[in-house]
């Protein structure tokens, strides 16, 4: 069972870790500092969008489901392949789900638009997953 508190940090340290996604950037959604424009590489910003928690049983034990849903917004500049950009989106869903640390529920559709802030394409979406806790500082 993982800590919720760590959600984001593991979540961002599992993307990390695969080669297909060296070229993207992971940050937590609102870091601080100044954004750079335009922007030049690649960057995915994850955040917590919502948080359910209710009872389950696990066994003879009763936990803590906690169905968290996350916003994953990936940038681009506008000289990057648009299919190349959605196969990287992919690619960072594909990753959660096959890190066997999260269940995905479900996910959202994923739009694209132009951020005209930073010269770049955002494609943004969202995907809830489903955590089990005994409390919120357990392993």
């Amino acid at each position: 069972m993982k800590k919720i508190k760590n959600l984001i940090t593991d979540i961002i340290e599992i993307l990390e870790n695969n080669e297909a996604l060296e070229s993207v950037t992971f940050l937590r959604e609102f870091p601080s500092g100044a954004r750079p424009a335009p922007l030049r590489s690649l960057k995915a910003a994850i955040g917590i969008e919502n948080q359910e928690f209710s009872p389950a049983t696990l066994g003879n034990s009763t936990i803590i489901e906690c169905k968290t849903t996350l916003g994953i917004k990936l940038y681009a500049p506008y000289n990057f392949n648009s299919e190349n950009i959605v196969q990287i989106f992919f690619d960072i869903l594909n990753t959660i789900a096959q890190s066997g640390e999260y269940q995905i529920i479900s996910c959202s559709n994923a739009s694209i638009t132009p951020n005209r802030a930073t010269d770049c394409v955002v494609i943004e979406g969202k995907v809830t997953l489903s955590l089990l806790i005994k409390d919120f500082n357990e392993e």
